[in-house]
């Protein structure tokens, strides 16, 4: 949502989790500047929680008024709850201990091959020949490994229930400034957090000393606002 520089007087943001059969099921609404700020919604235990075996979805619709009450600007997605988390050697889904089964896209290989450029941005081909048949084999799970996948990718894997776990393309090295780093990793966090899918989330493969250190500096400074 978009707060334009040029308007005068408060501006008003509202949030709206809204269900299958249309009906809004959470809300918050806070007043907002041009720079930033916070807006709690309170799900009341009307949310249920995405899995693989329940993959709940809602569209979260947010829009922006001025003082008058005159519409702004409104941005609607998918969107779903979830809590992954790190737990020892394992991982937790919704406070329950969670498995991992997958397969792995590689993704900066498979887009670079001149055969296979097209089928790779080709979604009902990745459907049913990538999500429906990893599925078919019980997995839970799906890498893209060193790259990003079309968008339209990870709305299959929120549809169907395989999380994600999603790499930058940084690879024996990560040749970039801090600035850069933050500039593209804040993007790249924006996007990614929009799906319920998306469960690790991984920067970078095979760098160590240095380059990390300046990575973790970025990340810091990232995943502040989230």
């Amino acid at each position: 949502v978009r707060c334009p520089g040029t308007v005068d007087g408060p501006l008003a943001v509202r949030v709206e989790v809204v269900d299958s059969d249309a009906q809004v099921v959470a809300e918050g609404q806070a007043a907002a500047d041009a720079e930033s700020g916070l807006l709690p919604v309170r799900l009341g235990g009307a949310v249920r929680p995405w899995s693989p075996a329940a993959p709940t979805l809602y569209t979260l619709r947010t829009t922006l008024r001025d003082a008058a009450g005159a519409l702004l600007d409104a941005v609607e997605h998918p969107w779903g709850c979830k809590d992954f988390r790190v737990e020892g050697l394992g991982f937790r889904l919704n406070g329950e201990p969670v498995r991992l089964r997958g397969g792995t896209v590689v993704w900066h290989r498979w887009a670079r091959d001149p055969e296979a450029r097209e089928l790779a941005f080709d979604v009902d081909w990745f459907e049913e020949n990538v999500v429906r048949r990893l599925l078919s084999f019980g997995a839970n799970t799906l890498r893209f490994h060193l790259g990003m996948p079309p968008e339209a990718l990870l709305d299959l894997c929120d549809r169907y229930g395989l999380l994600v776990q999603a790499e930058w393309s940084f690879f024996h090295g990560i040749r970039a400034s801090h600035e850069s780093l933050v500039a593209q990793w804040r993007d790249w966090f924006d996007l990614l957090m929009r799906h319920p899918s998306v469960a690790i989330i991984h920067p970078w493969n095979e760098s160590g000393g240095d380059e990390v250190a300046k990575a973790f500096g970025a990340l810091e400074e990232v995943t502040a606002g989230y």
